[in-house]
């Protein structure tokens, strides 16, 4: 003879159970998904190695000047376009005249200091750049009769908040 509550302890008692079969079987997927997925593919070569059961897999290293890097630039003076920011780079990092840069965003900074931010890339990376972290680059420029110096900060850890535009570069239309 069952009593009316006994079924509400029978499931009480298999929920963890249950939970036990979820996660388990949440693993199963996660580890099936992550071994079978496609590699994304940058414009690289991948080579593809053979593992010993005889696989082919794709080689998970590659070489460091293939990996482009987005550095932040801030310490922009506000008057800079994209083109001005480009020739402060090169002019700021003593740039070589085969690396290109390419300003991926600029905007205004969001601190108090008055001027923009911007994100970069760089065609071939700088000497100067060879490690991961921070930079400070100093240099004087002529505003009219007045000189001013310029100090830019160049980072890969991209700390605190980046805009990647202003309000006045949107278009409501």
């Amino acid at each position: 003879m069952e009593l009316p509550g006994d079924s509400t302890v029978l499931w009480y008692n298999l929920l963890p159970l249950f939970a036990t079969v979820l996660v388990i079987s949440a693993t199963i997927f996660i580890l099936f998904i992550s071994r079978h997925r496609t590699p994304i593919h940058d414009g690289s070569e991948i080579e593809l190695v053979t593992n010993e059961s005889g696989r082919h897999l794709p080689s998970t290293t590659q070489k460091a000047r293939d990996k482009t890097i987005t550095y932040r630039l801030q310490g922009i003076p506000k008057n800079q376009d994209e083109h001005g920011v480009e020739a402060l780079v090169k002019k700021a990092l003593k740039l070589e005249s085969d690396i290109d840069v390419k300003v991926c965003s600029l905007a205004r900074s969001p601190y108090p200091q008055d001027g923009k931010i911007a994100t970069l890339n760089f065609s071939k990376t700088p000497n100067c750049l060879s490690d991961e972290g921070e930079w400070k680059f100093s240099l004087r420029q002529k505003e009219g009769e007045n000189h001013t110096e310029v100090t830019l900060i160049v980072d890969t850890h991209f700390r605190g908040f980046t805009p990647l535009q202003s309000d006045s570069d949107c278009v409501i239309e």
